[in-house]
């Protein structure tokens, strides 16, 4: 039996050629157009015409507050996000391929740099945008564990080592400033490091897995799984079969 889905409230235009569905049973309506020009996946599988026919709609496997704050991205809006979900678009914007949402979401993510400034430089250095690093490096206190060997994983080994010779910088100007002046001074330091300018121990540092969690596979019947690998497994996307007449 076909699942019936409830019907987002501001995704409810049905005169938008396509539909997302979120695996909480929740129905989003949106413009091909918009998802063809945020991600690479999308415009594969919209440039497919056996794909493209066989349905108009496609199963997400994330809840409807991701689909949300995605579509918010996809639609050029800021979402307002909490640092969980800030993870979840990054797992997002990797799977489905959504390389011109990493500035908007960077963007999205500044209100956090003050309340997670590592969480928040983490998620820079995955999308490779300094200017939020910086931003992030502006809020770390001077005592906080950021060289830990599990805590070391988490950052791109570029950014890690641009903290770490900034870090260093500030060190030699003295330990009697304040810590607002100390931020300062550090962020204006920073920068990542080109792969040259790296020694072997921060090229050691690189991150051996994933940097977030991987959704659980949907266990929706009648869907069958569409997409590039990621990662490792095949990209959340799945796509109902055409009905017969």
């Amino acid at each position: 039996m076909a699942r019936d889905y409830d019907v987002h409230h501001r995704y409810a235009d049905t005169t938008a050629d396509f539909s997302l569905a979120s695996s909480d049973g929740v129905r989003f309506y949106v413009h091909s157009y918009y998802l063809m020009a945020a991600s690479l996946l999308f415009r594969d599988t919209f440039s497919d015409p056996a794909l493209r026919l066989s349905s108009d709609s496609i199963l997400i496997d994330y809840p409807a507050s991701a689909l949300v704050a995605f579509l918010a991205l996809v639609t050029g809006e800021t979402p307002v996000l909490n640092i969980l979900e800030a993870h979840t678009l990054v797992a997002m914007l990797d799977k489905y391929q959504c390389t011109p949402l990493r500035p908007r979401l960077a963007y999205a993510l500044l209100p956090l740099r003050q309340g997670h400034p590592w969480e928040v430089f983490c998620i820079a250095s995955w999308l490779d945008e300094p200017e939020l690093a910086k931003a992030a490096v502006g809020h770390m206190r001077r005592d906080e564990a950021y060289w830990k060997d599990e805590t070391r994983a988490r950052a791109d080994p570029r950014f890690l080592a641009g903290l770490q010779r900034a870090t260093s910088a500030v060190a030699r100007m003295g330990s009697s400033m304040r810590t607002h002046e100390y931020g300062v001074h550090r962020a204006k330091a920073f920068r990542p490091l080109e792969e040259d300018e790296m020694g072997a121990e921060a090229a050691a540092a690189a991150p051996t897995g994933a940097p977030v969690g991987e959704a659980e596979d949907s266990e929706n019947e009648g869907w069958t799984t569409l997409g590039k690998e990621s990662g490792g497994r095949t990209s959340p996307i799945r796509k109902k079969p055409r009905r017969s007449c």
